[in-house]
């Protein structure tokens, strides 16, 4: 059954959830961790958004954020460099929502 759409506006908390392809690893060691927090801060400061609390587990994050906007950034956070580097050592490293 497809998802239900996204409601979407300005001002609203969004729990965002994130985990690799067959729960594998995304983040394998404090490094990725350390890269993925400083694109997220860079991410969060370029749009205004504000970050209420994270966690980073080694084969998903969760995000609260309070968005200003709504921007198609937010799904391209499965993007961020440590995913990309776990998939340069041979891991599957496909992130979702």
């Amino acid at each position: 059954m497809a998802r239900m759409p996204r409601v979407e506006f300005a001002g609203a908390l969004y729990h965002l959830l994130f985990r690799g392809d067959r729960r594998e690893a995304i983040f394998l060691g404090d490094e990725d961790g350390e890269t993925f927090l400083a694109a997220l801060g860079g991410i969060c400061q370029r749009n205004a958004w504000q970050m209420h609390a994270y966690v980073l587990m080694s084969n998903h994050y969760h995000l609260v954020v309070d968005v200003s906007r709504w921007c198609s950034r937010l799904d391209d956070l499965a993007n961020q460099p440590q995913v990309s580097q776990a998939s340069q050592r041979g891991q599957s490293a496909c992130a979702e929502e």
